[in-house]
């Protein structure tokens, strides 16, 4: 049952209700006519009933002060309240059309993020790659320092051999030179 069906239903119950009581005050006792304390025990009668008294007084119906609301103010009251109810009603739409935007802005966020996951993934498997291939460049780079370094020490123990039969064969062309002086 929606709110706006509750307010009419609560609005013809308080209504009713006052409608019963205004019945019921209606009929009070004719203090004039009747002494107070057989008053509160004799004339306690439902509205619209006059009742004859032992003695031959009568508890009179004496109307009241007592105003029911107008038909007006009744169904401004409803008019009110269906008004509250369709204010409710429009809430409630925008409210389910609010949570269907949001579920949907939440899986195309998520699809994003599975993208970028995703994206992210291949990146970190290409930065693998890179770097697996810098490690063999790495040893390649290593193995051709090492290589050079051989080739030095044996550049260098060739020329110190060489030197060394050039330093000889001076010693021998010194050594004949001064043989031939003598």
């Amino acid at each position: 049952m929606k709110l706006g069906q509750h307010a009419r239903l609560v609005t013809g119950v308080v209504v009713g209700l006052m409608v019963a009581g205004g019945t019921a005050y209606a009929t009070t006792v004719d203090t004039d006519q009747v002494a107070a304390d057989t008053a509160i025990s004799a004339c306690v009668t439902p509205a619209h009933y006059i009742r004859v008294l032992s003695d031959g007084q009568e508890c009179r119906r004496r109307e009241t002060a007592f105003a029911l609301p107008s038909f007006e103010s009744i169904s401004a009251v409803a008019a009110s309240a269906n008004e509250t109810s369709d204010a409710l009603d429009q809430l409630s739409a925008d409210f389910a059309d609010f949570a269907d935007q949001a579920s949907g802005g939440i899986g195309d966020l998520s699809d994003a993020f599975d993208a970028y996951v995703e994206q992210t993934d291949g990146a970190l498997a290409g930065l693998q790659d890179n770097k697996a291939e810098n490690a063999d460049l790495a040893d390649e780079i290593d193995r051709a320092s090492a290589a050079e370094a051989t080739l030095d020490d044996q550049m260098q123990g060739y020329a110190d051999d060489l030197q060394t039969q050039i330093n000889d064969v001076n010693a021998g062309i010194t050594d004949q030179s001064a043989s031939n002086d003598e």
